[in-house]
């Protein structure tokens, strides 16, 4: 942790022009409002489409509190590479598709889109800080996240790794590993050459934008 001003794509709803995302609450799917996949070198993957969580993030956090899953969000930025190879590598990985399905709600914005740029205004992320992944609480705190690109074995290990050390409905604060990973700086092309990711800073923070730990 794709996507003039508004970013919408001709009818304004979804990357290919159309809804997805699903079927919430009374059978009505919300709409993913997004960048056009023309925009993209790489466009998220069909699968990854079908489970895309629609409307804004308090709306997919209301769908993962009402099937007892975490929130795991991807914000994104057509003018980094690493997006694209999320797209291309990570969100298209059986593994890590399995793993969302099962204890997840998955929620993919670009940071150009309305329900993208509102996330980054809640929770006070930069532009600087995209591609962004990270989980969400109950309370609506970030509680782990990094920052560009993660493989699909990294992030499977680190999925695993917080799910057997937390309990959805525990009054514990969350239990999360710091990373020593450098702090990561923008590119400003695209490419293909090492970046330094997020350092992490394990905390209980709550509520947005909420202090957080980080994958690694």
């Amino acid at each position: 942790s794709g996507f003039g001003p508004s970013g919408f794509g001709p009818s304004g709803f979804g990357p290919s022009g159309g809804m997805h995302g699903g079927m919430h609450g009374g059978g009505v799917a919300a709409p993913v409002l997004d960048v056009p996949d023309s925009e993209w070198m790489f466009p998220l993957g069909d699968d990854a489409k079908r489970i895309n969580c629609g409307g804004e993030v308090a709306y997919a956090r209301q769908v993962a509190k009402a099937q007892g899953k975490w929130l795991l969000v991807n914000l994104q930025t057509v003018d980094i590479f690493d997006s694209h190879r999320l797209n291309r590598d990570t969100w298209k990985d059986e593994t890590v598709l399995s793993l969302l399905e099962s204890s997840f709600v998955f929620w993919q914005r670009a940071d150009t889109s309305t329900q993208g740029a509102n996330f980054l205004r809640l929770y006070g992320v930069s532009p600087d800080a995209l591609p962004l992944v990270a989980i969400v609480g109950p309370t609506g705190a970030k509680i782990l996240e990094r920052t560009g690109f993660i493989t699909p074995s990294e992030l499977c290990a680190a999925l695993v790794e917080f799910l057997e050390a937390n309990e959805l409905d525990s009054a514990e604060a969350p239990k999360v590993r710091a990373s020593r990973r450098p702090v990561r700086r923008r590119s400003d092309e695209y490419g293909d050459s090492d970046v330094e990711e997020a350092a992490v800073h394990p905390s209980g923070g709550q509520g947005p934008p909420g202090q957080l730990g980080q994958f690694g």
